[in-house]
């Protein structure tokens, strides 16, 4: 095709104008490296300049030129990107960077522009967002750093009766027992001599924290929230008896506030195939924030201030992870089948794939998966 073909009228958004002149600018965005003892710098392409752009010459004219003016310059003045029909280059989405024009009074009759323009892409400037599940990974961690402090300054049995050594060795040694025992936890209390281990607060500490974190499984961190519940008050106001106190007082609430911490650590995979802590829709994920964020409230009158304000730290962390990240999961919604169905047919109807079968027995506790009752609500995800 010859090129007199391939002309085009020209208009910008719309509104025609006839060209006169065209000029453009093409090129790279490089930046030059030069280092020393180098004789050839190192050009480094950023990509495709847009300093240059093009500049358009164009004009309107005729007995109505200035109803034209008004309107290519309405349409240079709206905001955003337009389409400019380009006489030699065709149809580009432009942005306008600027539009002088002029009129002469030995030229009556026409206005002419001098128009410059640059090609307008998608916006691709990076952008930031927190990483949430990475920001309640590091306030759990820091919660643990500062409650372990606090237990070193309040747990003492050094120059103490007995007795005292002797309580914090039977409270011990029943949290320890009651972790050994449970399904999903990962250690092992071999070889651990628990009477030195209270003569050493910070080891002490460090041994109750890192054994709860080796708890797998969800339901046995809050049998370990619940720890020492059961537990007779010391009663007495001797230094010795207030000593007594004060380690029951620590060990229960390391017990119980290190499980609390890692339920909330949970939510950091809670969205990952094979993970512990298995969320697959808001609704559950809103629900285990709210027991998490109650385990953390209900500590609030029994700690530290240091310690309070981890824990509220943490408590944000949970909230923040839970209401950007965790939102994002299907929703759980309800079908009620007008007659007895078979679940693989609900998941081909529900789910557009019969092999989320499985799901809906599961998720509805569904006796036999031929046959799903009709009449009641269905739970499906969506």
């Amino acid at each position: 095709m010859a090129w007199q073909d391939k002309i085009q009228k020209g208009s910008f958004r719309g509104v025609p104008f006839t060209i006169s002149d065209s000029q453009g600018e093409a090129g790279r965005r490089v930046v030059l490296h030069e280092y020393p003892f180098r004789d050839k710098p190192y050009p480094e392409d950023l990509g495709k300049s847009a300093e240059g752009g093009f500049t358009i010459e164009c004009y309107v004219a005729g007995p109505d030129y200035m109803d034209q003016r008004d309107a290519l310059i309405d349409a240079l003045n709206k905001a955003g990107p337009g389409i400019l029909v380009h006489p030699y280059h065709g149809r580009k989405n432009v942005q306008v960077i600027s539009a002088p024009y002029r009129e002469s009074t030995a030229e009556q009759g026409a206005a002419r522009f001098t128009i410059k323009f640059v090609e307008a892409g998608d916006n691709q400037a990076p952008t930031s967002r927190i990483n949430t599940a990475s920001t309640l990974s590091l306030k759990s961690d820091a919660a643990l750093s500062t409650m372990l402090d606090d237990f070193v300054a309040n747990f003492n049995t050094a120059g103490k009766p007995q007795f005292v050594a002797n309580a914090a060795n039977a409270i011990t040694f029943d949290g320890f027992d009651q972790i050994s025992k449970l399904a999903s936890f990962q250690g092992t209390f071999a070889g651990i001599d628990i009477g030195a281990l209270i003569q050493n607060p910070a080891s002490l500490g460090s041994m109750i924290i890192s054994q709860i974190n080796a708890i797998d499984g969800v339901a046995d961190l809050r049998r370990i929230v619940g720890f020492g519940k059961g537990l007779l008050s010391v009663f007495g106001s001797t230094p010795s008896r207030q000593a007594q106190k004060q380690n029951q007082s620590s060990l229960v609430g390391l017990f119980q506030q290190t499980a609390a911490v890692e339920l909330a650590n949970k939510l950091v995979t809670a969205d990952q195939p094979d993970a512990p802590l298995q969320l697959d829709n808001r609704e559950d994920a809103i629900e285990y924030r709210d027991e998490v964020i109650e385990y953390l409230d209900g500590f609030a009158d029994e700690v530290s201030d240091p310690v309070f304000e981890a824990h509220q730290q943490l408590r944000v962390a949970v909230i923040q992870d839970v209401n950007t990240r965790l939102a994002q999961l299907p929703a759980v919604v309800q079908f009620i089948p007008n007659e007895t169905t078979p679940a693989l047919v609900l998941a081909h109807r529900l789910y557009g794939d019969a092999t989320k079968e499985n799901d809906i027995v599961a998720r509805n506790h569904i006796a036999h998966s031929g046959f799903v009752p009709g009449g009641r609500p269905v739970e499906y995800l969506k």
